[in-house]
């Protein structure tokens, strides 16, 4: 044929240089020009007719122009689908169902693990499913479906390497019905998958941390609504961890004095420390709350993060060193005033008779002697609590000591009309404890159920073994410990209040022994009911020679 090129002449002229008879009947198709110098396609076909005995030959031409066009449109079309459908980063395949590859796209062939595309296509099956179980609930949903869409799936790759699919797949049928194949077009989705696994387990470890956390954690809007909070939150703001609350700020304070309006008023603050919030029900708290804003990707503010800590106890004990103080003061006070009053009487009246001047160093003598135990009893709670007390500890015999004890405080309690008793039995064995350490336990046990004691009353102590410990109960049928201060009973500084009946003290005794105890691997129970009385149980364990023996 000729040049694409020629115009209509030379298209011509091809026809009669290479033969009229050899062109008839034949039909070429060629670009030629129009006089303007425009190219068009045209369909050129020859035909021989006998005019006068002539042989003439008719030329019938055809503008193709615009078939050529949609010929070649449709042609880049084909070649544009096959460029992207080789190049595109999803996996395109036709497969069967007994898993033998009719065609697949080139990122089929990578994301396989394949050489070449003839290396995939040319098994009769591949093992492409990871999972027996997977692969039948996979069929079972594309044949009821014919189709499925975003589905999961765990495929193996040519190495055995298993990753994470996600399909969209439909199932070609027969004339019959049947499944002859599958279209599908798969992605690789296993880095995705690591990344949602990691991002659930950072966020599974930040609430782990933010549940178990000590103090209260909010995280609100600018509009003041909460989207982060932690269960320790609710409970401090009066709340039962599993209620619903209404995710605002002014929701979470109903239960704060005055609705948590302090709080409220320092929401625009750009940040704040130890603002002081009261919670009045369930329980009275003392929150302090402090506030940082935190920002948008813009730098705009975007929030604040509130965290909430429970002052309740260092507000109490901060109230009750006060207290202390003030107590300690008046301990001070009434032994010094006795103590230098009585001296002065003496020093000034030198002719005092021996039976007043008996009696007056007989009273500066109990006033030493108490100042003494108040300044012992600081000094105890003072070494304890910096570490620097020491124990002797030795193999003791409970029995002897408190009957000790029981001697000394016999003669006080016939003095105040009390029934006072004591039980201790044979033979018990020894444990490793500090013998001072232990007798100030024991004073301190019998000495308080006397002075809580009233005349007519009884005290009552024993010892005996429980399992592989010694119990020291001290009971006594007194006035009983109301049942809103036995959980403090054993706080530093803690004195019950008993209007109408002042008793002295400095609220440090119990707080020594329970120390005293827990160093020594004890511990200590306590019954009591107001008005009927109280037992205190203290628990030495066996020393291990002891338990070796027995053992």
């Amino acid at each position: 044929p000729p040049d694409s090129k020629d115009n209509y002449l030379q298209g011509l002229k091809y026809f009669w240089e290479t033969g009229t008879e050899t062109a008839l009947g034949k039909t070429v198709e060629m670009t030629v020009l129009k006089k303007k110098g425009i190219e068009f396609d045209i369909e050129l076909s020859l035909s021989a007719v006998k005019i006068e005995k002539e042989l003439n030959t008719i030329a019938i031409i055809r503008d193709i122009t615009e078939r050529k066009h949609a010929e070649q449109a449709l042609q880049e079309s084909e070649e544009r689908y096959r460029s992207l459908q080789e190049n595109i980063p999803l996996g395109i395949y036709r497969i069967t169902r007994q898993g033998k590859f009719i065609s697949a796209n080139h990122s089929m062939v990578r994301i396989l693990n394949y050489n070449s595309r003839d290396e995939l296509l040319k098994p009769s099956r591949i093992q492409l499913y990871a999972f027996k179980d997977q692969q039948e609930i996979f069929f079972q949903e594309i044949e009821s479906n014919s189709f499925v869409s975003n589905y999961e799936i765990q495929l193996l790759k040519k190495n055995g390497d298993i990753f994470w699919a996600e399909i969209n797949a439909r199932a070609i049928r027969d004339e019959l019905g049947n499944i002859i194949y599958y279209d599908g077009i798969l992605e690789d989705i296993t880095l995705q998958k690591q990344a949602k696994e990691e991002l659930r387990q950072s966020k599974e470890r930040l609430d782990i941390i933010l549940q178990n956390i000590g103090n209260g954690v909010m995280v609100l809007d600018s509009s003041q609504n909460v989207f982060i909070t932690n269960s320790r939150t609710k409970e401090l703001l009066g709340f039962d961890p599993n209620q619903k609350i209404t995710p605002v700020l002014s929701a979470m304070l109903i239960n704060c004095h005055n609705q948590g309006k302090p709080l409220l008023e320092a929401f625009n603050k750009k940040s704040f420390s130890n603002l002081e919030l009261n919670v009045e029900f369930p329980l009275p708290r003392t929150l302090y709350v402090t506030g940082t804003t935190f920002t948008d990707v813009d730098g705009k503010s975007a929030g604040k993060i509130f965290i909430l800590a429970d002052v309740t106890k260092e507000k109490d004990i901060e109230r009750l060193k006060t207290d202390f103080v003030s107590s300690v003061s008046h301990e001070l006070r009434t032994p010094i005033t006795s103590i230098m009053g009585f001296a002065q009487t003496m020093l000034r009246n030198k002719e005092i008779n021996n039976d007043i001047r008996e009696e007056f160093l007989g009273i500066i003598h109990r006033e030493s002697k108490r100042l003494s135990n108040l300044i012992e009893d600081v000094l105890s709670i003072s070494r304890i609590e910096s570490g620097k007390i020491h124990y002797d500890m030795s193999e003791i015999s409970l029995g002897p000591i408190i009957q000790e004890v029981f001697n000394i405080y016999k003669i006080q309690a016939e003095k105040k009309n009390l029934r006072i008793s004591c039980n201790v039995e044979k033979n018990l064995p020894k444990i490793n404890a500090d013998k001072d350490a232990v007798h100030q336990i024991i004073v301190n046990f019998i000495g308080n159920a006397i002075k809580f004691t009233e005349s007519g009353d009884s005290v009552t102590i024993s010892l005996k073994k429980i399992d592989d410990w010694l119990c020291l109960e001290v009971s006594d049928t007194g006035l009983g410990i109301p049942k809103k201060d036995q959980a403090r009973i054993f706080d530093k500084f803690y004195r019950v209040s008993r209007p109408g009946t002042e008793i002295p003290g400095t609220g440090l005794g119990l707080s020594i022994v329970k120390e005293i105890v827990e160093l020594h691997g004890g511990k200590i129970e306590m019954e009591s009911e107001e008005g009927k009385g109280t037992t205190f149980r203290t628990f030495f364990p066996l020393s291990k020679k002891t338990l070796q023996k027995t053992g």
